[in-house]
C-alpha cells in the first residue's frame, strides 16, 4: 500500500531513507509525524510525505528509498496565510497529492493539510489533534479565528475521522449537527525499556520542569513559576527548568518572571532539540508541572510518564485527565490556583511512597494505554479499509 502522510514533519528522523541533501531541508516540523512515517515504512509500505517549508520557492519532490517527500511552499507571515485561508499552501499540497496519487492519504490536524487531502481524496483519513473552537477560545488573535474556520470546513467534509482523546471527540461532536463517527486513537509513545515497569528515583535536589511552546494564556506557564516560588519557601533546594519556545534566557517567560521577582531558582532553557529534551527528562527531572489550560493528548506528558516522571496537570484541561489516567498516574489540580499546584508539587517532594507509586504507575500504564506500535496498527487497519473500499467501488 502506498500511504500519503500529510502534516508538519521533521525529516531528520527519516534520514536513513533519504539522500543526504533531502534530510537537510528545514520543514514545518512536528517530530511525531516523522515517527509515523518511519513506522509505516518499517511495516513494509511505501510512503509519500506531504509537508511544507518556508525555505522553498517552488514545490519540491525528494525521491528516497520507498519514500517520497513532497514539500510545498509555506509563507512566513501567519497573517498572509490566514487572510486567504492558506490558499497558496493548500494549492501546493493539493497539487503534489494529486500528482502522486497514493492509495490513501492520512492527514494530520484539521487545517491546510486536511483540507488539501479532502479536496484530492474525499475519503482521506483525517486525524484531529485539536478542536477549532477550543483554539479560538484560547487564542483571541484573528489569525486563529480564520484558522478555526478552515478547521470547521474540514470537519464538515471529513468522512473518516480519528481524534487523539475522548474529550476531543466530545468537543468535535458538539460542533457539527451531522458529524461522522469519530474513532479515538491517541498519540503513541515509544516506551523506553529501562523505565518500563520501574520507577524513577527522586534526587536530593528536587527538580521540577515545565515544557511548553509559547508563554501565553493557554500554556499558562506563569502559574507554574508562581507555584514554584511557593514551593521554594519550604524546599529552597528545589529547581524549576523551563523548556520550550518563549522560555529561554531573555525571552518572554524570563522577562515576566524577572519583572515580578520570581526568577530566582528558575533555569530558563528555551527551545530544545527533541532528543536532548528526552535526555533531560531521564537524567535531570523529577516531576513535570504541566499547567496548560487545554491539551488534546500532550506528547510532553506522555514522554515524561513513559520515563517514570510523575506529572502535575490540569483537572479541566481537555485531554490532560485522560493522559493522567483520571488522576491514577499523576496529580490533577486546579491550574488557575498556584497554591493548589504548589501543594501537589510539595506532596511529591515530601511523600516518597506517593512519588514511587505515581512514577511506577505512570511508566506502566502509559506503556499499556499509549503504546506506539498499537497506535500504528490501528491506523494501518483504518487505512487499509479505506483503500480496499475505494478499490471495490472503482471495480479494482
Amino acid at each position: 500500500m502506498r500511504i500519503g502522510l500529510a502534516g508538519p514533519i521533521s525529516l531528520e528522523i527519516l534520514r536513513e531513507y533519504l539522500p543526504t541533501s533531502g534530510a537537510e531541508i528545514s520543514t514545518y516540523s512536528f517530530p511525531y509525524i516523522g515517527e509515523l512515517a518511519r513506522a509505516y515504512l518499517q511495516a513494509g509500505h511505501e510512503v509519500d510525505v506531504f509537508t511544507s517549508s518556508v525555505v522553498v520557492d517552488k514545490p519540491v519532490v525528494i525521491e528516497g528509498r520507498k519514500l517520497r517527500v513532497h514539500i510545498g511552499r509555506r509563507r512566513e507571515s501567519a497573517r498572509q496565510r490566514g487572510l486567504d485561508f492558506f490558499k497558496l499552501e493548500r494549492a501546493d499540497l493539493a497539487g503534489l497529492m494529486a500528482g502522486s496519487n497514493p492509495d490513501v492519504i492520512h492527514a494530520h490536524w484539521l487545517y491546510e493539510f486536511a483540507k488539501s487531502a479532502l479536496d484530492v481524496q474525499p475519503d482521506s483519513l483525517i486525524t484531529a489533534h485539536d478542536s477549532p473552537l477550543s483554539i479560538i477560545r484560547h487564542y483571541k488573535h484573528p489569525y486563529w479565528w480564520l484558522r478555526g474556520a478552515l478547521g470547521l470546513s474540514s470537519l464538515a467534509k471529513a468522512k473518516n475521522l480519528t481524534a487523539v482523546s475522548p474529550s476531543l471527540v466530545s468537543e468535535i461532536s458538539k460542533i457539527l449537527v451531522k458529524s461522522p463517527n469519530v474513532t479515538v486513537i491517541p498519540n503513541g509513545i515509544e516506551i523506553p525499556s529501562l523505565t518500563s515497569g520501574t520507577s524513577a528515583q527522586p534526587r536530593r535536589n528536587f527538580t521540577f520542569a515545565s515544557i511548553a511552546n509559547g508563554f501565553d494564556s493557554r500554556k499558562n506557564t506563569a502559574a507554574a513559576i508562581k507555584a514554584y516560588s511557593i514551593v521554594r519557601k519550604s524546599v529552597p533546594s528545589a529547581k524549576l527548568m523551563m523548556f520550550g519556545v518563549g522560555h529561554g534566557p531573555g525571552e518572554d517567560a524570563y522577562l515576566w518572571a524577572a519583572e515580578n521577582g520570581l526568577a530566582t531558582g528558575v533555569e530558563f532553557i528555551g527551545a530544545t532539540p527533541h532528543e536532548k529534551l528526552l535526555s533531560s527528562l531521564v537524567q535531570g527531572v523529577d516531576v513535570l508541572v504541566h499547567t496548560s489550560r487545554w491539551e488534546a493528548c500532550s506528547m510532553a506528558i506522555l514522554e515524561a510518564q513513559a520515563r517514570g516522571v510523575p506529572v502535575v496537570g490540569g483537572e479541566r484541561s481537555g485531554g490532560v485527565p485522560y493522559t493522567l489516567g483520571g488522576g491514577r498516574w499523576g496529580r490533577l489540580v486546579n491550574i488557575d490556583s498556584p497554591d493548589d499546584i504548589a501543594t501537589a508539587m510539595k506532596d511529591l517532594v515530601n511523600d516518597d511512597v506517593m512519588y514511587q507509586r505515581l512514577s511506577r504507575d505512570a511508566a506502566c500504564e502509559t506503556g499499556r494505554e499509549f503504546d506506539f506500535r498499537s497506535v500504528v496498527q490501528r491506523y494501518l487497519l483504518l487505512l487499509e479499509t479505506i483503500a480496499d473500499t475505494r478499490g471495490a467501488h472503482d471495480g479494482r
